[in-house]
Formats: structure tokens, sequence, C-alpha cells
């Protein structure tokens, strides 16, 4: 029951607009991830040929610096990378690096700043797997 109308009927009411689920509507409009290779060490462990497209990077929010960079920063440093991944038409992403950069105020001590940046090189696949 709607606490707000005071009937079941309204609540249903509410969820459905021309009868479309909006769950079902806000589900279909969240973008779809595509599957991204993102290997840390220096080669793809298959062996596969690929060629590299270049190296990209992309970072995660700025944060206070009395704050340490935890693994949520890093996890969003790397879907980033995966974006940026994706807008070179890359299948992977190789040698996954983390950088942590700063910005300080000289004047005010407790004005630092800081956010984590990932860097790796995007590859294209030779052939389909």
């Amino acid at each position: 029951m709607d606490p707000l109308c005071g009937s079941a009927r309204c609540s249903a009411r509410a969820a459905s607009v021309d009868g479309v689920d909006r769950r079902k509507r806000r589900r279909e409009a969240e973008p779809q991830v595509a599957a991204m290779d993102v290997i840390y060490a220096n080669d793809i462990d298959e062996g596969r040929r690929h060629r590299p497209i270049g190296r990209i990077r992309a970072v995660a929010g700025w944060r206070g610096g009395l704050s340490p960079a935890t693994e949520a920063d890093r996890l969003a440093a790397v879907k980033a990378l995966i974006r940026e991944a994706e807008g070179c038409d890359a299948d992977a992403v190789v040698e996954v690096r983390f950088e942590v950069d700063s910005v300080k105020n000289p004047d005010i001590v407790a004005a630092t700043l800081t956010r984590v940046a990932a860097t790796g090189v995007a590859v294209r696949y030779a052939e389909a797997a």
C-alpha cells in the first residue's frame, strides 16, 4: 500500500506508466558493458597475437589528501581506463599501472587533494579467440 495515497492500486499505477514498468525501463537504459581484458602483466597470458594501439590514461575523482587512496578509487580508475580503451576499439588493456597524483596549495596546509590515475597500453587482438 502506498502511504501517500492510501491504496495499493495507486502505488501500482505509480510504478507503471503507459503500461511500461519503470524498473524495466531503467534496466533498458543502463549501458551494456562489453567484455574487456585488463592485464596487469606486460604480456597476454595465452600468448595471443596482438598489436598495440597506444598508451592510455584515466583518472578517478579528486579526494581530500587526508583520506588515503582506496580500492574503490583504483576500481574507478580502471573503469575509466576501460571506457578509454573502448573509445579506441581495443580488445584489451595490458601493462596497467597505478599512480597517485596530488595537488597542494602552499598557503593552506589542509587543502591537499589526491587522485588515483591508471595507465596502460590499449591493444587489439590479431585474431578472434
